[in-house]
């Protein structure tokens, strides 16, 4: 299966958390994972396939925000790493930079 998630800059600034969780929820729903993203203008599509390991994964949105540089951004990605998660993508929204990223969950969670 191959679905793609659609989402504006304003309902993601206005709710990350609510729309982090409509995707890990379409996922785990579809038996899908998050294969990449693509942002335009001010809107991210989520590009989701069958998922290969048929697991619990669970995605977040995280701003960085407007002013973050390189140094930043690597500092929040090895920061994430260090915390067991899946960099999917980073991405520019009119406020600046966002980041999903995944965490595989263990099936008792």
């Amino acid at each position: 299966m191959f679905k793609l998630l659609n989402f504006s800059g304003d309902d993601i600034r206005l709710d990350e958390k609510a729309v982090s969780e409509n995707i890990s929820g379409n996922c785990r729903r579809l038996g899908l994972y998050v294969e990449g993203l693509a942002a335009i203008d001010d809107s991210l599509t989520v590009i989701c396939s069958d998922d290969p390991a048929d697991g619990n994964r669970q995605y977040r949105l995280s701003p960085l925000g407007g002013e973050s540089c390189r140094s930043d951004l690597l500092a929040e990605l090895r920061n994430r790493y260090d915390h067991h998660f899946r960099t999917v993508g980073a991405f520019y929204l009119a406020d600046g930079i966002w980041l999903l990223t995944e965490k595989y969950l263990d099936n008792k969670q």
